[in-house]
């Protein structure tokens, strides 16, 4: 079951007026070392793409990019897709509902605080996403 109709909007209204803030505050040490563990995995399995869901300005998928991998950027406020380009990234506005790529578009897909915001009933089939 899809959430409630005019969520998915309200979302983006809602992280579309917060983008600068996030902007300004930068990314949460705590972060990093998950990345690096997950980069570890990418490298010992040879998968140079990454797709992230939630991508929120842009600080982590510029850290995998700035690693060589090839990274798509995507995040349901389009405010903060923008500064997600302006660091240089491929960024695209999408719904991880529906996020439109085909199976095998990705080596990898990195997704972390935006899945709170999936209902439980949904949560397989948003984590049903096309990858190698």
């Amino acid at each position: 079951m899809p959430p409630p109709p005019g969520f998915r909007e309200s979302m983006a209204v809602t992280y579309d007026g917060v983008a600068q803030q996030r902007e300004e505050m930068g990314e949460a040490e705590w972060r990093w070392p998950i990345a690096e563990r997950f980069l570890e995995l990418m490298t010992n399995q040879r998968l140079t793409s990454l797709l992230e869901i939630g991508a929120g300005v842009g600080f982590t998928s510029r850290w995998f990019a700035d690693r060589g991998i090839d990274v798509t950027a995507t995040d349901l406020s389009p405010a903060q897709v923008e500064l997600c380009r302006a660091k240089g990234l491929r960024a695209e506005v999408r719904d991880m509902y529906e996020l439109g790529y085909p199976a095998g578009s990705f080596g990898a897909v990195w997704m972390m605080n935006c899945i709170h915001h999936v209902p439980s009933a949904d949560v397989g089939r948003v984590l049903d996403i096309p990858y190698a």
